[in-house]
């Protein structure tokens, strides 16, 4: 539904004055961005990961025009936020892919902050450690 949404609202922004795209926009994010939040461990069975990953940077596209950082945090939160859920979901291929985008991010972000460091190394031996669950799981379901 959002994806048609946006087929709709990316030619027309350009035709809109300033104020009012600015009011629009401010509104179609926050409205947004709280229903990628929303999103349930029911409704993560039906969703394609690839396609709600595409969603968010060409949301982030469309919302730099408010205010880039901002839009760029919002849009990095909500993909760990949905990465997270693809990770609590019951659904083995959709906790790989979880844990996938997790290192995606990971490797995207800038390492050379000193803040960013703690965080990605604990995210990494995270990582590695699920990888290792996931194994250990994959192998017990074959062994029985």
């Amino acid at each position: 539904m959002i994806k048609h949404i946006l087929l709709v609202i990316d030619p027309i922004i350009n035709m809109m004055s300033t104020s009012f795209k600015d009011s629009f926009l401010n509104d179609f994010k926050k409205l947004f961005f709280l229903r990628i939040d929303n999103i349930s461990i029911k409704e993560i069975k039906d969703i394609d990961p690839t396609v709600a990953f595409g969603l968010l940077s060409q949301i982030q596209t469309i919302l730099d025009e408010i205010c880039v950082k901002e839009t760029f945090q919002l849009t990095e939160e909500a993909e760990l936020n949905l990465s997270l859920k693809l990770l609590k979901s019951p659904f083995l291929q959709k906790k790989i892919r979880g844990i996938t985008h997790f290192k995606e991010c990971i490797e995207r972000t800038d390492t050379s902050s000193s803040d960013f460091r703690f965080d990605i190394l604990f995210h990494i031996f995270y990582i590695n450690y699920l990888y290792f669950i996931i194994i250990i799981y994959i192998f017990l379901i074959f062994l029985l």
